[in-house]
């Protein structure tokens, strides 16, 4: 009989052929000054990761997006100060989750932060500057959101760029229709939140020689799956109209040409952002 020797691991949809988690990251930014006309700092923040092996996160930065020169090994915690950054320089940001075997996930939503110019901030007390009159300050439309201060309407969409900050709300810095640009600066993006979602699952390859296959199953509760895949002799498979918010739990088995077929293999969870 097959022996249990499949571990599932997640696969970011999309990713190449690598484990790795998968990064529930929702990141936010919080600007801030060291003191030093020289240089600056910003205090970053992160959803945790539920997975019970999950050993810490990593933050990746550079001056070019997608392009990150350092990485910031931040242990277990989900904030961590990134500082000595040089005024009027753009950096990028993105986040890693790894786990206790040293497998890494797929960056996260990348995000990105102007460092003002010395003396570009508003002194304490004093109302912000609001040139285009669009209900946000200029400091945080160049710093943070990246519009123009002196177009109330950045993507010319005919939506005002506060406008368009309520209406994506925490999903302003994502990219709907995965065309490079986010939401916020999109003219044309998709609108309408996904109403189901995918999951590319992978596992080792068992060694058997009369190994035939493999299937997946899946349901929503623990160790009660509802729903079977065969897939055959591969070793990845992409789960599809999963629905948003909803906890999945996954776990495979082998099976070879005589019929027999192996236990589950370790479970592994999934929810749907």
């Amino acid at each position: 009989m097959l022996n249990r020797r499949l571990t599932l691991s997640y696969f970011n949809p999309g990713a190449c052929g690598r484990a790795c988690l998968f990064l529930l990251t929702v990141f936010m930014l919080i600007a801030s000054y060291t003191g030093s006309a020289r240089s600056a700092q910003i205090n970053l923040q992160w959803d945790s990761n539920s997975e019970s092996n999950l050993a810490g996160y990593k933050i990746h930065y550079g001056l070019q997006s997608q392009s990150y020169t350092y990485t910031c090994d931040v242990g277990n915690l989900t904030v961590c100060d990134i500082s000595d950054l040089q005024p009027g320089s753009t950096y990028y940001f993105a986040a890693t989750a790894y786990n206790t075997d040293g497998l890494e996930s797929d960056f996260s939503t990348e995000i990105f932060y102007l460092v003002p110019e010395s003396g570009t901030t508003s002194d304490p007390g004093t109302d912000p500057v609001d040139s285009d009159q669009d209900g946000i300050s200029d400091t945080d439309e160049l710093t943070l959101y990246g519009t123009d201060p002196d177009n109330p309407d950045t993507d010319a969409d005919g939506i005002s760029d506060a406008d368009e900050l309520n209406f994506w709300n925490d999903i302003w810095n994502a990219d709907n229709d995965s065309d490079g640009i986010i939401n916020l600066l999109d003219p044309t993006p998709d609108e309408t939140p996904a109403t189901t979602a995918q999951l590319t699952l992978a596992w080792d390859t068992n060694s058997e020689t009369n190994l035939a296959g493999y299937k997946i199953h899946y349901g929503l509760q623990s160790r009660t799956y509802d729903t079977t895949c065969d897939v055959g002799n591969f070793t990845s498979c992409t789960i599809a109209d999963l629905t948003p918010g909803t906890t999945y739990y996954f776990a495979a088995t082998a099976y070879n040409t005589d019929g027999l077929e192996s236990d589950f293999s370790t479970e592994v969870s999934y929810l749907v952002p």
